[in-house]
């Protein structure tokens, strides 16, 4: 965890995170990335994207500091992986009795004294202007309606949102709502982070409105860490058309949709994923192992400290065996391999007393394949 205090106030709180080179297809496994050495920036930034340019009349400006304290924890090792077993934020209200976390959904709860609706709110930037109120509808009942003074300049010039939405890394969530325009025009919605990073969650969906009452529908899956202060958006900005609102919801459906990872040679060639034995969970990610009936074996990575970074090395404690190699073994399946086509391997390597180690590659029809040196190794202890 990290906890970023100004003046004694506690500004932001960092209990997930993950970490992953370019073209690594796993995460590091925690303390990552707290085993490499860091620095602490104190910025003083003027303008940029958000929120814009400073006023007119900006000349300069100054940031005194009186002092920076960083701690850190000594007992580290003992720390939970929170790469692999993240810590679920606590989830700020329950949904509705039928899954919706939308509240007031069928706009039937009343508003504000300023129109808007109870659980919403109405947001307008970059010069964008409006209202929203209740009405009545012949066909929905009750409905939202959007009235737009000022398209503004962006698609999020006017928005129509709500929070704070609880989505869970790895789930499946389906958005539904049925809407109207005055005249033909498009809107957007998304589901993201509120400040932070402003992290799109679902992707921005746009949707065809008419005149005409119809339902719209997008799914996304989550991948990004659980968050509980999630805020869903109409975006209805760059167009002064009215619109309306009606039966919104906001669901999960299920496990997010598997992803399907091309097995391709990283970006240095090596075709073992995870030879650093520094990713995933208990830091095997990719590899699994076979301890044969008969045979004793403890199979895991340790981690100690080589400043300035920490070493990680698979140990194999073998306690009892008849003699055969195969009776305990380390495997990484789905290399794809090219025939016809020349490979070679390194690997470091050490043991307790002098002993020989078996590697073998394996067809997918379990054919062994011709390794030219032999794949039976000498160990001397190191």
């Amino acid at each position: 965890m990290i906890r970023f205090y100004v003046d004694g106030k506690l500004h932001h709180e960092v209990t997930n995170w993950q970490t992953k080179a370019a073209g690594q297809p796993e995460y590091y496994t925690f303390p990552a990335p707290f085993d490499r050495p860091f620095y602490l920036i104190l910025n003083l930034a003027v303008g940029g994207d958000w929120p814009g340019s400073p006023e007119s009349d900006f000349t300069s400006e100054k940031m005194n500091v009186d002092f920076v304290r960083v701690y850190s924890y000594k007992n580290l090792n003992t720390w939970p992986d929170v790469t692999t077993n993240p810590i679920e934020p606590t989830q700020q209200r329950e949904p509705q009795t039928d899954g919706n976390q939308i509240y007031n959904d069928r706009f039937t709860e009343g508003s504000e004294e300023n129109g808007v609706p109870q659980q919403w709110k109405f947001i307008t930037n970059a010069d964008g202007a409006g209202s929203v109120k209740v009405v009545t509808d012949e066909q929905k009942g009750k409905a939202a309606e959007v009235t737009i003074d000022a398209s503004g300049t962006e698609n999020y010039s006017v928005q129509l949102t709500q929070m704070p939405m609880y989505i869970k890394k790895n789930k499946k969530y389906k958005i539904q709502f049925d809407a109207k325009a005055s005249a033909n025009r498009t809107i957007m919605s998304k589901l993201n982070q509120f400040e932070k990073s402003w992290t799109n969650y679902s992707g921005d969906n746009t949707f065809a409105l008419t005149p005409d009452w119809q339902s719209y529908d997008y799914t996304f899956n989550m991948r990004d860490g659980s968050d509980n202060n999630a805020r869903f958006e109409f975006n209805l900005g760059l167009d002064d058309t009215t619109v309306w609102f009606a039966n919104v919801r906001l669901i999960e459906v299920g496990e997010a949709d598997p992803i399907t990872v091309e097995r391709n040679a990283l970006p240095d060639g090596n075709f073992i994923y995870n030879g650093t034995f520094d990713q995933g969970k208990e830091r095997l990610g990719f590899w699994s192992s076979s301890i044969q009936e008969g045979a004793k074996a403890q199979i895991s990575v340790n981690n100690f400290l080589k400043f300035p970074i920490m070493e990680r090395q698979l140990v194999v404690d073998v306690t009892q065996t008849n003699g055969e190699p195969q009776q305990v073994s380390v495997n990484q399946p789905e290399l794809k391999l090219e025939a016809n086509t020349t490979y070679g391997f390194s690997i470091e390597a050490k043991a307790d007393t002098p002993r020989s180690m078996d590697i073998d590659l394996v067809s997918s029809n379990g054919h062994s394949v011709q390794i030219h040196q032999g794949k039976t190794f000498p160990w001397a202890k190191k």
